[in-house]
């Protein structure tokens, strides 16, 4: 129960963490546009300014051309109509001598308008006024004034506005040899920008951009947060729960994929889950220990895994004959280190009917069981067929090299007599259903007297599994069984344990 609260909070929180993750990606890629979208309104800032003052400077130009005029009405309705066919020119103005002699606004000026210092010259002559207060308003109305020795042109401020400044904190200036001048927007912002001077942080941002043919440079900052509104963050809310949830979705898929009975068998082998534990092989009449099978057990941090769930998935996997090598390895190495146990002790090993029907023999006689004190007996199950000719083969030089040969599991597999027959083996081990149906004396328990009358036709040893009880021990003694294993002698222990008790019965002398 508590590993499952654990791996549901380590999903929870991995989920989380995905979803933050996406969530950084999604909002940098905001932020991208952001930025991108700030470029782009500079850019169409700097189009718009750029087309105002080719219109203004053209007509300008044109316009100081003309040879000199006198203001009268044909002058005057000839600046309307350059002015008529424009599209940012709002007035024109005639000066003589230095003084505004009409405009189309004002029309023929009786008499002396002063005129301000301009904000400054340009190198082409160009006199400009970013703020020029109109007498046509009475000066409640400023606009952008440009000057060009006999003629000046009015273009409202207003003009140069685009779609989408709002959220923009922005600065123009005219920037010409290394100098510049505002003209419209936020003072010194440019200044401040491109000085570094301008804290920026994590969420504001600035950029500086320049006319690559008019002398026309902008400074924009914006706030990221200028742009989150109720909605953004809603979607920004749905769009959190919907990566947690595809996160949560594909966590707990690869946590059950990682955490399933396949994947830990295989892990299993790479971390050292498996563990030998060693069960007691008795004589029946002297309860002398004489030897010992080796089960295999389970257990890695998502808990214990019982043999009949890896001992299938091991056969299932492939992974067999690894599994008994690494096993086999592992519990010599751990016996041979406890003295009590003796040389040519009797240790029994499992093994998979499939690696012996395979050429796999020759490669567990290198895994140095012959150089072991022990006497080496492998136990072949009987839920696969023995009775082709590379198992009869491989189990002939077994045996010649000194490993024993058991059938396990006896009566409840594929062996019958014509096959025990065609294999040369040295025990035959009785199924613990056998034994347990002794006390319960149904008709299982009446077929123990031939499988021990085969086994003395055979010439081999018999020793039965799974005994809990004297009753039971009692009533194998009395059908000629001499050897068990069970519960009643000891469950599966440590090799520690096993040595213990090997301890303890040679000083009792059994």
């Amino acid at each position: 129960m508590q590993r499952s609260i654990a791996s549901f909070l380590l999903v929870f929180f991995l989920s989380t963490a995905f979803a933050a993750l996406c969530m950084t990606v999604v909002s940098w890629v905001g932020i991208q546009q952001v930025k991108g979208e700030q470029l782009r309104f500079s850019e169409r800032y700097l189009a718009k300014l750029a087309e105002i003052s080719t219109e203004t400077t053209s007509t300008l130009t044109r316009l100081n051309r003309s040879p000199n005029v006198e203001c009268n009405k044909e002058f005057l309705i000839f600046l309307r109509q350059i002015m008529f066919q424009s599209t940012y020119i709002k007035d024109i103005g005639y000066f003589y001598d230095g003084k505004v002699q009409c405009t189309t606004g004002l029309g023929i000026i009786d008499g002396v308008i002063e005129e301000p210092s301009p904000d400054f010259i340009t190198s082409r002559g160009f006199a400009i006024w970013t703020n020029s207060e109109l007498e046509l308003f009475q000066k409640d109305y400023s606009a952008f004034a440009t000057k060009l020795n006999r003629f000046n042109i009015i273009t409202d401020q207003n003009d140069v506005a685009i779609e989408g400044m709002a959220p923009y904190r922005y600065q123009l200036v005219y920037s010409e040899n290394g100098d510049f001048f505002p003209m419209l927007g936020e003072s010194n912002l440019y200044q401040n920008l491109i000085r570094g001077d301008l804290s920026l942080g994590m969420t504001r941002f600035g950029v500086t951009l320049c006319d690559q043919k008019f002398p026309f440079c902008i400074a924009t900052v914006t706030d990221i947060f200028s742009f989150i509104t109720t909605k953004v963050v809603m979607l920004w809310f749905l769009f959190f729960v919907l990566f947690w949830f595809i996160g949560f979705l594909i966590l707990s898929r690869v946590f059950e994929w990682y955490f399933s009975v396949p994947q830990r068998v295989r892990r299993g082998l790479k971390t050292g889950a498996y563990y030998p534990l060693f069960q007691p092989i008795v004589c029946l009449y002297t309860g002398r220990i004489i030897g010992c099978e080796m089960l295999a057990r389970f257990k890695d941090s998502k808990g214990v895994l019982y043999p009949d769930e890896f001992i299938p998935m091991i056969s299932k996997l492939k992974l067999t004959k690894r599994f008994t090598a690494q096993l086999m390895s592992r519990s010599l190495s751990i016996l041979d280190k406890e003295s009590n146990i003796p040389t040519n002790f009797k240790v029994n090993f499992n093994v998979f009917p499939c690696d012996i029907n395979e050429q796999n023999v020759e490669e567990a006689i290198r895994m140095g069981l012959l150089k072991s004190r022990f006497a080496i007996c492998f136990e072949l199950t009987e839920d696969e067929a023995l009775d082709n000719a590379q198992a009869l083969s491989n189990i002939d030089v077994l045996r010649e090299q000194g490993v024993q040969v058991a059938i396990d599991d006896f009566g409840t597999g594929y062996a019958n007599l014509g096959q025990l027959q065609k294999f040369k083996f040295d025990t035959l081990k009785i199924d613990r259903s056998f034994v347990i149906s002794l006390e319960e004396k149904s008709v299982k328990s009446t077929l123990i007297p031939y499988i021990v009358s085969l086994a003395k036709q055979l010439e081999v040893e018999i020793v039965a599994e799974g005994i809990e009880t004297r009753r039971q021990q009692q009533a194998l003694l009395d059908f000629g069984v001499a050897q068990g294993q069970g519960w009643l002698f000891g469950k599966p222990m440590p090799a520690q344990a096993l040595a213990s008790l090997l301890k303890g019965q040679k000083e009792l002398n059994i």
